[in-house]
Order: C-alpha cells, then sequence, then structure tokens
C-alpha cells in the first residue's frame, strides 16, 4: 500500500470511530423505573462512608464499590469494599427487578465473618430517588430500615440509611456515604 493510500486508509478509520462514538448510547443520567433503570449507578466508584457507633457519633471509612451485571444481565452486582479503623465493610448487595410487582429484589450479602446478610429488602424508584425498604432487630430493638440512593449529577451518588424502631426512635444516617465515580461521564 502507497503511503497516500495509507493516510486516507487511516483518515476513513479515524472518521468512522468518530462516528461510531457520536452513536453510543449516552450513560443514563439519572434513576429511571424498569429493570435498566439502575443502569446509572453502573462503574466504578470511590466511597467515604460513615457508620453511626452511637445516638451521636459516627466512624468513618473509605473504599470502593464496583456495579456490574451479572453475565446472564438479570442481577445488578454492586461489590463494596471499605475500610474502617479495625474493620471492614465488604460484600455485595444483588439487585433484581420483578416486573410482576414493578420492584427490585435486594439482598445484602457480607464476605467479612461476623456481618450478617440482609436478605428480603424491597426497592423501587419514589421521586427521582431510589428507596430500598427492610426490617431487622439490633441492639436498641426491632426496627424499620430505610436506604435512600440520591443522585447528585451522574458521576456523584449520596446514600443514606436510617432506621426508626418500633418505639418511635428515629436513627438517621445509621449508614451512609457519599460516592464518586472514578472515570467521569461527560455531562450535557
Amino acid at each position: 500500500m502507497n503511503p497516500r493510500s495509507r493516510v486516507t486508509a487511516l483518515v476513513l478509520s479515524l472518521c468512522l470511530a468518530l462516528i461510531s462514538a457520536a452513536h453510543a448510547e449516552a450513560p443514563p443520567k439519572r434513576l429511571a423505573e424498569g429493570s435498566q433503570g439502575l443502569n446509572l449507578l453502573l462503574g466504578d466508584w470511590t466511597v467515604q462512608a460513615r457508620i453511626r457507633n452511637s445516638p451521636i457519633s459516627y466512624l468513618e471509612g473509605a473504599g470502593t464499590m464496583k456495579v456490574t451485571w451479572d453475565a446472564a444481565g438479570k442481577t445488578l452486582l454492586a461489590e463494596m469494599k471499605v475500610a474502617f479503623d479495625g474493620f471492614a465493610v465488604n460484600g455485595t448487595t444483588r439487585r433484581v427487578y420483578d416486573p410482576k410487582r414493578e420492584e427490585w429484589q435486594v439482598g445484602w450479602h457480607p464476605t467479612e465473618p461476623g456481618q450478617s446478610e440482609v436478605l428480603n429488602i424491597e426497592g423501587r424508584l419514589r421521586d427521582d430517588r431510589f428507596v430500598e425498604i427492610d426490617y431487622g432487630t439490633d441492639g436498641y430493638g426491632s426496627y424499620l430500615g430505610r436506604l435512600v440512593i440520591e443522585v447528585l449529577d451522574p458521576n456523584r451518588l449520596s446514600v443514606r440509611k436510617d432506621r426508626l424502631y418500633d418505639d418511635g426512635t428515629l436513627l438517621p444516617e445509621t449508614w451512609s456515604y457519599e460516592a464518586t465515580r472514578v472515570t467521569p461521564v461527560a455531562r450535557e
């Protein structure tokens, strides 16, 4: 191939690549209803987390979260690894969309010894926020847990879990984190 043909082929390849990139589907900018409604969460994130260790204080930690679809494309997996002073919160949240109920079935599966699974969590979109509800018991008694994922922008998430106890006591932000996308997506 002569030099002019090589240059022409290179320019043509570059043009095709640019056209393909322009037609590629842009990542979602917000959460939505349905089985693909949480696609905004896909990707690698850094996490700054807090766990309430008393009614008036928190422990702080840092780590990562990687969100992918499983090989079958049916389960959204959020693998989290957060280090705190002296312990870690590591595990995977599994979310499966149930079209009949129009909600997500969610479970937390820790990999650290001594940490409890949280199963039978119901999740759905409410007012542009993703809300998960679970029920449990801890040292304060039985509670209703409410975890809220709020998109601050396509590259930042705010997540908080509150607990409302049967006696009416509310413990806000028993678990919370801010997540920042590792490789930012372009903003429109």
